[in-house]
């Protein structure tokens, strides 16, 4: 339980410096402290994570740096600490002495329970559903903090990625491990829903926000994420964040509103690449309010739209600035035809490409109609798992059931305009780049909004008898996802509070991977390991690296024989080899120039089989013949 400590001590000094960045700007209009508070911990978050990635580029990356700067940014901002932790008391005793309505109160335990779930599968370890988180969301941070700095890694692409996400994870890991880590993604969703409920207060009434926020978290492919180190509702929060910062710029509340919607912005480009298309549609919007409300020209609106490019980009650069100096493309691996890139090949690039595109149900015009209720009741399809349960990977019924009400309510609001414009541009550019259920993760925050307010707003011009049966349906509906997220959090739910060891729970939860790890850590010291047909390498101390997935070091279409292939493994360092079962039946079977590389060094002894455990096989490679 000292993780959720560290955390909410992490984002509480956040929170209070992000506030201090906020206070010198007497132009910003805050409605209430929560939205305040909210803008102003994602900031504070933000800032952290470029520290972090400073000091592990200066090689400087031990706890007690880290320690330091969350120390230094509360002492900066100590008064501000103060306000928000008095503002968290009344709140908090608001909350549990007024009156509420029936549906106010179902929204509002639906809420407290679903948070309280995510919490505690963030306390449980990462196992067989967290694959990227064990690939390489918590991988590359534990691989940093073992270097005690950052430096590229070439034999594995995604560290390339915009990580601001990750350098949470760095700081989680350095200070309480794993359970830390994915703290700080359940934090996202906290905020978020916080988020919500003070846009709804702000910009409508308090109900629109808490239904929104019900809506998003009753999501079960959101509510899953939260208990994961993943960064999607990172990249959500400050998506949603970014859209109400310019929403208020744009009702009146002060023009440096746009600036904190850019520095938003900026960050969740920073988070992931997706995040461009929000950049592009903010550049745009911003042209187009200032040539509609200042009609001062063209020039004015093209500078303000330029100004906003150019705080976005600049927020979000320094990830493109290193991933072009290390391996030539900002982008990388992406549009290899235009940037090329280091340990990458336009078979690479086209393998990739091919596996983005094999999610989904189609990309006909017919499929684009269907998406929504598909997303719905088929979300398997859009998920590296398609026998995953449905639970982990649907969209939320309530958007498909919410959203058609506003076609019901004659003229919208222009900011629900706004933000259905935004969805649509979001959605469609993630149904014809890649239709994986994760990546339209982002744009939920504001389709949930949406939702909430066709939602209150159907509910509030019917008549008595359909708001207490619409009551009960939602009532129902929480129930539902209540009970479903319970029973996935209750697997891990004994892991997570120490009534089962992380050895057991592990054992049986990543098919003799954990066990595997534990023979590969006891390897001698000096040994390297490298992984055929697995990727994730979390649980491993001794140094290892990919074989067959995302980088070219080893160019195995190069290579004569098995004495080459052994003498590019030496060059490397490596001692070891790991394979899965299914990897070695393709060796087995001489499947491909590699599989047949490792078939003859297995036959010539070069490669011996030392040890296997479950899915699991590791060799080791034989000393050079005198």
């Amino acid at each position: 339980m000292l993780a959720i400590v560290i955390v909410a001590a992490v984002a509480a000094a956040a929170c209070a410096f992000g506030m201090r960045l906020l206070r010198p700007a007497p132009a910003l209009q805050f409605a209430s402290l929560l939205e305040r508070a909210t803008f102003a911990a994602a900031l504070g978050l933000g800032v952290i994570a470029y520290l972090i990635l400073a000091v592990g580029l200066a090689r400087a990356l031990y706890w007690w740096v880290i320690v330091i700067i969350v120390a230094v940014l509360a002492a900066i901002a100590y008064r501000e600490l103060g306000q928000l932790l008095a503002g968290i008391a009344r709140g908090l005793r608001s909350f549990f002495t007024s009156r509420s309505t029936l549906g106010g109160a179902v929204v509002g335990i639906f809420l407290l329970l679903m948070i309280a779930l995510a919490i505690l599968g963030a306390l449980a370890p990462s196992s067989q559903n967290d694959w990227d988180a064990l690939s390489y969301h918590l991988a590359v941070p534990k691989i940093y903090l073992h270097a005690h700095g950052i430096a590229y890694i070439g034999w594995l692409s995604h560290s390339n990625f915009p990580f601001s996400t990750e350098m949470w994870y760095v700081m989680g890991l350095a200070f309480q491990g794993q359970a830390a880590a994915k703290l700080f993604h359940t934090l996202c969703a906290i905020l978020t829903v916080l988020a919500m409920l003070a846009f709804g207060a702000a910009h409508w009434e308090r109900r629109h926000g808490a239904l929104a926020a019900l809506v998003f978290l009753a999501a079960p492919a959101v509510a899953w994420e939260a208990t994961s180190a993943l960064n999607d509702l990172a990249a959500g929060l400050f998506t949603l964040l970014s859209l109400c910062a310019f929403i208020n710029w744009w009702s009146r509340r002060g023009a440096r509103w746009a600036v904190v919607a850019a520095v938003l912005c900026g960050f969740a480009v920073g988070v992931k690449m997706n995040a461009l298309a929000l950049s592009g549609f903010l550049v745009v919007a911003s042209f187009y309010h200032v040539a509609a409300t200042e009609r001062t020209g063209p020039a004015s609106a093209l500078r303000a739209a330029a100004t906003f490019a150019v705080i976005a980009l600049l927020v979000a650069s320094p990830w493109y600035i290193k991933s072009y100096v290390w391996t030539s493309n900002p982008v990388y691996p992406f549009f290899y035809h235009l940037f090329d890139g280091k340990y990458w090949t336009a078979e690479a690039a086209r393998l990739y490409r091919a596996e983005q595109l094999g999610f989904g149900m189609g990309r006909s015009p017919l499929a684009l109609l269907l998406a929504p209720w598909n997303l719905t009741m088929h979300g398997h399809r859009f998920s590296n798992f398609p026998n995953q349960p449905l639970a982990y990977v649907s969209v939320a019924p309530l958007l498909l059931a919410l959203l058609p009400g506003l076609l019901l309510l004659g003229k919208l609001d222009r900011r629900v305009k706004f933000l259905l414009i935004y969805s649509l541009v979001a959605f469609i550019a993630w149904f014809y780049l890649s239709q994986h259920m994760r990546y339209l993760i982002p744009a939920l925050p504001g389709l949930a909004l949406c939702a909430g307010f066709a939602g209150s707003e159907v509910l509030r011009r019917a008549g008595k008898e359909l708001r207490v049966g619409a009551i009960a349906a939602l009532a129902l509906t929480c129930l539902v996802s209540l009970g479903i997220f319970a029973i996935l959090v209750g697997v891990s739910a004994p892991a997570a509070v120490g009534a089962e060891s992380e050895a057991a729970y592990l054992t049986d939860g990543l098919d003799g991977l954990y066990l595997m790890a534990q023979v590969v850590n006891a390897l001698p010291h000096g040994s390297k390991v490298i992984m055929y047909g697995e990727t994730r390498g979390f649980y491993f101390d001794t140094p290892y690296m990919w074989g067959d997935h995302h980088h070219n070091m080893i160019r195995y279409d190069r290579l004569a024989d098995a004495a080459q292939l052994i003498a590019a493994y030496r060059r490397l360092g490596l001692t070891h080899l790991l394979m899965t079962q299914s990897f070695m039946e393709d060796v087995e079977r001489r499947g491909g120039k590699l599989e047949i590389l490792l078939a003859d060094a297995i036959a010539q002894h070069r490669l011996v089989i030392v040890a296997t455990c479950g899915n699991d096989i590791l060799l080791r490679i034989a000393e050079p013949r005198a």
